[in-house]
């Protein structure tokens, strides 16, 4: 049992001059003292250098830069430095509750296979604008993470998310599982499929209190342009692949081939009309997984003509509406 772990904080930075005061502020205020703040530049071009540096006279940060690798790229630069029993990621734009590390300590700090999840509330410029919860519903203790993941992708009719930064994790649980996984980056899920290794690796899950607040900004038309890029839908598409490989492998069944059948046929119904060469390797899985057809997807009216006249001559039909 540990009396006092240090819990490392690692958080990743791009241009984010704007918010990352804050997301400093947050952590260095923190009940628990016991961190270690890795702060990793990467690359970034604007002042967000600047503001890192008013922070450096707090002794328990370690501040790197470095070219821009992207996102997973700079975890990978951070679990290079960690020394801490337990590890929390953190963008650079979100805020903790002061009490989120303790809160989730007191719960696992002698269970290194345990993960402490905490609620996420949205916000879009000041903590408190917003009341919205991010898929709360879905969390739950339990001594079965397996079944915990699989009703979060689906298994009872809903999916739902878990965003990264509501997490803590053991140092234990991190060196088991691997770093990041570049060779899907850039990708809206990377995070998604990071944390898919980690609940296949943990034993238990507690809901813990404490808050993780995730800023959603009102005007999001670029970050939502730039996430259905080709390179961004090609890596959304490899970190599907990654964490059904992974979800077989942990169980090859009939209700993760559904899931996972649901999640692909998803993918195509968005992104056939974009990028034909990506629709077709999410085909391909499909039927490397035994389907004999592709699985309903999209909205109901979608449905309808699809189980009509196949699926593949509704989405002709939608994609020249489009």
């Amino acid at each position: 049992m540990l009396s006092n772990p240090l819990v490392s904080i690692i958080i990743p930075a791009y241009n984010a001059e704007k918010y990352i005061e804050a997301t400093i502020q947050s952590i260095v205020d923190q009940t628990w003292n016991n961190l270690e703040i890795i702060i990793v530049n990467d690359g970034s071009t604007d002042d967000t250098e600047k503001i890192i540096q008013g922070f450096l006279s707090d002794k328990r940060i370690k501040y790197v830069t470095q070219t821009n690798k992207g996102c997973s790229g700079a975890k990978n630069t951070g679990l290079l430095l960690v020394s801490g029993d337990f590890i929390q990621y953190l963008d650079a734009d979100d805020i903790l509750s002061l009490d989120k590390i303790e809160q989730q300590l007191n719960v696992i700090h002698d269970t290194p296979f345990k993960i402490a999840i905490c609620r996420t509330k949205l916000f879009h410029e000041e903590v408190g604008d917003s009341q919205q919860e991010v898929d709360s519903d879905f969390l739950y203790d339990t001594a079965n993470p397996f079944e915990f993941m699989l009703n979060l992708y689906g298994l009872n009719g809903k999916d739902g998310m878990i965003q990264p930064n509501a997490f803590l994790i053991s140092k234990q649980l991190s060196d088991l599982i691997g770093s990041w996984d570049t060779t899907i980056s850039p990708s809206p899920d990377e995070d998604g499929e990071y944390f898919c290794r980690v609940m296949l690796k943990a034993k238990s899950i507690s809901i813990t209190e404490g808050m993780n607040y995730y800023r959603k900004q009102k005007s999001s038309m670029q970050s939502l342009s730039k996430q259905h890029d080709y390179l961004h839908t090609k890596g959304l598409l490899g970190s599907l692949i990654l964490k059904a490989d992974n979800l077989f492998a942990f169980e090859n069944s009939e209700r993760v081939k559904t899931i996972m059948g649901t999640h692909f046929a998803s993918f195509i119904y968005l992104y056939d009309h974009l990028y034909k060469d990506l629709s077709q390797r999410a085909e391909d899985y499909i039927y490397k997984m035994g389907f004999k057809k592709i699985p309903d997807a999209g909205g109901e009216k979608f449905k309808i003509i699809a189980n009509l006249i196949g699926f593949k001559n509704a989405l002709k039909i939608k994609n020249f509406f489009l």
